[in-house]
């Protein structure tokens, strides 16, 4: 497939614009979940914290760069957002560990978790002279997927333990009843905007929307509805079904100002990704970086040149132990 692909790329290629080629790769991998370590997702939840999500995405990218406009890549994709109330994450650890207290807990759960490949184009748009313009489409096939919703109420008292979920739930691979994993096939798209207006000789502002409408449609899918309980009951039950099934994800968005100190230059960045959300404060001299995350407590450390750009960011250096981490890397080479 790739050789297909390269095929195709090079034919695309003019003389004149050969001297322009650059080939390379980028990653980028973002970690979250301030109720617990990152360590301890698929744990029983011990000693769960304030903070009412985990999520996590992932991109592995190799990409040509044609000419000043144009650029093709093949990449890989990972998304996996979970968000539940705090009652929720009490109740489980308490129920998981038997030290359950008694009272009512309001039981909350959303899990949206994908992973696909796929190839993309970028195309470079000039809009004036201060103002550009970078938009990127991709087609993706989706591998695996875990999309669904619980709510409810649990009761503990010295009766005993209760609940009542009500449950809407789509997988390849079902988590609740342990069922096997089935090799379930998705096609989809999903688009990347990216907006650079310089403002004057010191000022630059950026604007950037990843996933957008990123959309999978899923050939057939096990799906399962209705409710849960315990103590069991006549009139609830879960009904499976096969079918047909459309799963979307929600928009990463970036914006950031930079004023160039010429020496050194200063830079405010906001992100938001479903309820994940940071604000950086940040400096940069000679390429070297560094910010401080002051929603999360984070911090950013990284180098950037024409060839290589790198960040590493992290609230706690060992990674068993850290609740934010994050990895970008883009490195190209010129084709010779």
């Amino acid at each position: 497939m790739i050789y297909r692909f390269v095929i195709a790329v090079v034919c695309l290629i003019s003389n004149s614009a050969w001297a322009e080629q650059t080939v390379g790769l980028r990653t980028d991998v973002l970690l979250a979940s301030p109720a617990m370590a990152i360590d301890e997702i698929d744990s029983s939840w011990q000693n769960p914290s304030s903070g009412d999500y985990a999520q996590a995405r992932a991109r592995l990218e190799t990409y040509f760069n044609l000419n000043s406009q144009w650029a093709f890549g093949l990449e890989k994709r990972w998304h996996y957002l979970l968000g539940f109330s705090e009652d929720t994450a009490q109740f489980y650890s308490r129920l998981e560990n038997n030290a359950i207290e008694s009272g009512d807990y309001d039981l909350s759960l959303t899990i949206n978790a994908a992973s696909s490949s796929g190839v993309f184009a970028q195309y470079f748009i000039p809009l004036s002279l201060k103002i550009n313009m970078l938009f990127t489409g991709h087609l993706l096939r989706g591998e695996r997927i875990q999309d669904g919703r619980l709510s409810g109420a649990g009761s503990v008292s010295d009766d005993g333990l209760s609940y009542v979920w009500q449950l809407d739930y789509a997988y390849d691979e079902n988590r609740i009843f342990e069922s096997a994993r089935k090799h379930e096939s998705a096609w989809g798209y999903s688009f990347d905007i990216n907006m650079q207006w310089q403002l004057n000789q010191e000022q630059h502002v950026e604007f950037t929307l990843e996933d957008v409408l990123y959309t999978l449609y899923w050939d057939a899918l096990d799906q399962d509805k209705g409710c849960l309980d315990r103590p069991l009951s006549a009139d609830c039950s879960v009904y499976s079904a096969r079918d047909a099934y459309t799963q979307t994800l929600p928009i990463f968005a970036r914006a950031s100002w930079q004023y160039d100190f010429k020496s050194a230059k200063a830079s405010i960045e906001a992100q938001a990704w479903q309820r994940y959300k940071a604000l950086l404060l940040g400096v940069s001299l000679h390429g070297f970086q560094a910010q401080i995350d002051t929603i999360n407590e984070k911090i950013n450390l990284g180098y950037e040149s024409s060839r290589v750009k790198v960040k590493w960011g992290f609230d706690q250096a060992e990674f068993a132990q850290a609740k934010h981490w994050q990895l970008s890397l883009d490195m190209n080479w010129p084709i010779l």
